[in-house]
């Protein structure tokens, strides 16, 4: 029989005088009591053991709501088997564990009893409100520190930043602290009797950031231009950038295995942001200003390279591996030196030595995207595969009932885009730029494929790409077109299939964050647009394994050998499970059992 303790009684037990310090302990202790109902406790404590069980890292998680909710997040029909009503059951016994927790001991909850000064203070802000909501943090962590409302300031402040960062179950620790120090801002000038001390709002910029182009000396700024212009396929010589230098071209000195390449737009950008950052760490080096600097010899001069590389691994923290970053700046100031300042061999051969310091080249998928495809369930793909149908048919009811708002409008945006995605893995920037009549041919008839085709020019390697839909996408996004498409508050007719608010054409993130988020909600893990090039990949391989012609056509590689790099070892789960399958024939072969070894066939 188990003995249950009164809340005195386990408040003046030494094994039970402090609170519990994980959820295990908290559910130990709870299993005791004696305050609660029996058949309330059972439910309770039933759901607990249920809790653990579905995420076994919260056992030693702290009893506190701001460290499990995260962990209640996690908790999805889709990933346990249990319906959303029973999930929300388990997370409401589990809370009311906490709450009892809370007033069993009451330094359980990270709130004890507030101070008068902070009170007061309190109760000048409107109750649920967002100033309420944002400085809510630091009053607590300042009442519990015995620090009064007129001792905030910015040192004060700077405390607190430092215990956010350290302790608070916040994703980004310097962002939330830039917003409670504007809150706290707001509220001076708005809330008669608030303290008027002014917080500075913490930078989210690194110490040593890129060189701003206004601090540039000239020479710099016309060499760096030049530079940005010879990746563009213009010669640094040419009178008039924008026109073609055959000449120039003719006379310019490369090696056998060298072809002048043309960079993208959005590398050439990436690229000149890495090499003022390298500008502004190699001013740092030098102890001289930014506009000391000449031009870019200077990032390659003796000496330099390495103590830039050195500079910036500094910022980045000192990681344990080089990161990606890294490699990139190296390799950026390689290429610079080669293609633009035609450096001498000592020059390039300490280079490419740095190079090699830096790290290998890293290809495929990162190891967190390979486990979350590993990860899907069977249920899973069966509920995105019916999510595009589900979240179009809604979205077109509700509109039929003139119940429709702005998220049905969303939803039916999402509901086209993942059927595309299934279909056609194309970047975010295609799938947003799609219109009707363009990119997207879409026949009238019923059972007719649609067309999306992009030319060179639309893609980011410049091969042109044309993705059959099946007859089944084509109805869906007829069904867009006709049901939903005229909802959208715009003055006269567009032919973007994704249009929005302020631009004729949804922005590439916004697209790709409403695809995420309804994905997550509908299916338990999240993935964004380009994982979908992914998973097409890996589900194909997985069911086909060695067939990487398919896959560098369906995701427009310019090269098998690209396609390889990334995804060779995909189908390697496969490649065992077909060897397990011929052991498993043995063991029959032998008198075993391959589902149970302790048995002897017969």
């Amino acid at each position: 029989m188990t003995l249950h303790l009164s809340r005195s009684e386990l408040l003046s037990s030494s094994a039970l005088s402090s609170p519990p310090p994980t959820m295990r302990a908290l559910r130990d202790a709870i299993a005791q009591a004696r305050d609660i109902p029996p058949e309330k406790l059972r439910a309770i404590v039933a759901d607990l053991d249920r809790f653990l069980e579905l995420s076994p890292a919260s056992a030693a998680v702290r009893p506190h709501g701001a460290c499990l909710r995260p962990l209640f997040g996690k908790l999805h029909p889709a990933t346990t088997g249990l319906s959303p009503k029973r999930i929300a059951n388990i997370i409401a016994h589990v809370r009311a564990a906490l709450k009892w927790s809370y007033a069993t001991w009451p330094r359980a909850s990270r709130f004890p009893q507030m101070r008068p000064e902070w009170t007061r203070l309190k109760s000048l802000l409107l109750p649920r409100s967002k100033l309420a909501m944002w400085l809510s943090r630091l009053t607590h962590w300042a009442n519990l520190n015995s620090i009064d409302p007129a001792e905030i300031d910015a040192d004060v402040f700077a405390r607190f930043a430092e215990h956010l960062d350290q302790t608070a179950a916040v994703k980004s620790p310097i962002k939330s602290a830039r917003q409670i120090a504007r809150h706290w801002n707001m509220a001076a000038e708005m809330v008669p009797g608030w303290p008027q001390t002014r917080l500075p709002l913490p930078s989210t910029r690194t110490t040593t950031r890129a060189a701003a182009k206004e601090d540039l000396s000239h020479s710099m700024a016309a060499d760096l231009a030049a530079y940005l212009r010879s990746m563009q396929g213009e010669n640094k010589s040419a009178s008039q950038p924008k026109r073609r230098n055959y000449r120039a071209a003719e006379a310019r000195l490369t090696s056998p295995k060298e072809e002048p390449y043309i960079y993208s737009i959005t590398t050439i950008r990436q690229r000149e942001q890495i090499l003022r950052r390298a500008i502004g760490l190699a001013a740092l080096e030098r102890g001289c200003r930014v506009v000391d600097l000449s031009g870019l010899a200077d990032l390659v001069a003796p000496g330099m390279p390495g103590a830039i590389l050195e500079r910036y691994e500094e910022e980045l923290g000192m990681p344990d591996d080089p990161p990606a970053s890294i490699r990139l700046m190296s390799l950026t100031l390689f290429v610079m030196a080669r293609r633009y300042l035609n450096s001498s061999e000592s020059t390039m051969l300490g280079l490419r030595n740095i190079i090699g310091v830096a790290g290998p080249e890293r290809f495929g998928m990162t190891e967190k995207n390979r486990s979350k495809l590993k990860s899907l369930t069977r249920r899973q793909y069966e509920l995105l595969f019916r999510l595009p149908s589900s979240l179009l048919s809604r979205a077109i009811a509700n509109i039929k009932n003139g119940k429709g708002t702005v998220s049905d409008l969303v939803n039916a945006q999402t509901a086209v885009a993942i059927a595309i995605l299934l279909h056609a893995p194309i970047r975010g920037a295609n799938l947003a730029s799609i219109r009707l009549g363009y990119e997207l041919d879409l026949p009238a008839e019923t059972g007719a494929e649609a067309w999306l085709r992009f030319s060179f020019d639309q893609v980011k390697n410049r091969i042109a790409l044309e993705f059959p839909l099946p007859p089944d996408v084509a109805a869906l996004i007829r069904a867009y077109v006709r049901e939903v498409m005229p909802e959208f508050n715009r003055s006269g007719f567009t032919s973007a299939v994704f249009p929005g608010l302020k631009h004729e054409t949804k922005g590439v993130s916004h697209l790709g964050g409403q695809i995420a988020s309804r994905i997550t909600e509908a299916v338990g893990i999240r993935l964004n647009q380009h994982l979908f090039r992914h998973l097409l990949a890996y589900i194909y391989l997985a069911r086909n394994p060695g067939k990487y012609d398919v896959i560098k056509h369906l995701l427009g590689h310019k090269s098998v050998e690209t396609t390889k790099k990334y995804y060779c070892g995909a189908e390697g789960e496969t490649a065992i499970r077909d060897v397990s399958k011929e052991i498993a024939g043995m063991k029959i072969e032998f008198g075993l059992d391959p589902r149970n070894m302790s048995k002897l066939g017969k």
